[in-house]
């Protein structure tokens, strides 16, 4: 099925449903999925199912049994038909599971039928650049809230909107010299392939630490008022380091390798402005790169 070779895959017209089950090690950016009925070989459904990564070994089945879906249709009509099934939009997921119902070849459906060429495309690992054009745009895919960490609540006059933070025009979303520390809540709604984050300090603003946490899809429901990740959430982080020096700095954060995520926490820790740390600091240009 996978050698490129047209080699056929037979089945026997007693099994006329049958799954093929993908466990691509870890999460993966998948684009699409390439299927090659052999000869006369018909189907009267086909679906692909895809699952994240779960963190059970390589071979385990995975844990999860509430699988995505989407469904390709029936192919009834001919002569080695290959089939592409692109996703709407790129996919995160380590287990692909490309269901076939209702196999069969010629009108008894009496005889074995097959498949061939199978293929999954997307991104690898070893092919993710470490230079990148980052696509961005997903920031305005969802919903933000900022949350003030220290002190936990806002001085008088804060928070400023949080729109002037994803409008592209540059305006300064000021914060106030006493909230040294700082969350931007980003939920995406669904999980998205992500490349990077980029984040502009506001004139002579500086940061002791700037970390990106990310958390794949819980199924929770902003229509019922569901309002994010509860507090236990473990959330992957990559840490960026410290900023304190430059004006108006641009900071790009790639990660190592694409990752699925809904929710994007970005901390700031220890922001300020001037040297005697008593001015208001502020941020700009917030943007997250992936695939919608």
């Amino acid at each position: 099925l996978l050698d490129g070779k047209d080699s056929e895959y037979y089945l026997p017209a007693s099994v006329s449903d049958v799954d093929l089950n993908f466990d691509l090690v870890e999460d993966r950016a998948i684009k699409s999925v390439h299927i090659q009925l052999w000869y006369y070989s018909r189907v009267d459904s086909i679906e692909i199912g895809w699952l994240l990564d779960d963190g059970n070994p390589w071979g385990v089945k995975p844990t999860s049994t509430q699988w995505n879906a989407i469904d390709a249709g029936s192919h009834k009509s001919g002569l080695n038909k290959e089939i592409e099934i692109t996703f709407p939009n790129m996919v995160a997921a380590r287990y692909i599971q490309i269901r076939l119902r209702g196999g069969w070849r010629g009108s008894a459906k009496t005889n074995d039928w097959g498949l061939q060429n199978i293929k999954i495309s997307g991104i690898l690992d070893e092919n993710y650049p470490t230079s990148i054009v980052h696509r961005y745009g997903l920031e305005t895919a969802g919903t933000l809230a900022i949350e003030p960490r220290s002190p936990s609540s806002w001085s008088d006059g804060y928070p400023r909107d949080s729109n002037t933070l994803l409008d592209g025009t540059g305006s300064e979303y000021y914060l106030p010299a006493s909230v040294s520390d700082v969350d931007l809540n980003f939920d995406l709604e669904v999980d998205r392939a992500l490349q990077g984050v980029y984040i502009q300090l506001w004139y002579y603003s500086r940061v002791n630490s700037i970390e990106i946490g990310w958390l794949p899809d819980d199924g929770m429901d902003q229509d019922s008022g569901d309002t994010g990740p509860p507090a236990s959430a473990q959330w992957n982080v990559i840490n960026s380091g410290s900023h304190t020096n430059g004006i108006n700095k641009e900071i790009v954060i790639t990660f190592p390798k694409m990752v699925a995520a809904r929710y994007i926490q970005i901390r700031f820790r220890g922001g300020w402005r001037g040297v005697s740390k008593t001015d208001s600091w502020g941020i700009r240009n917030i943007k997250i790169s992936g695939f919608l």
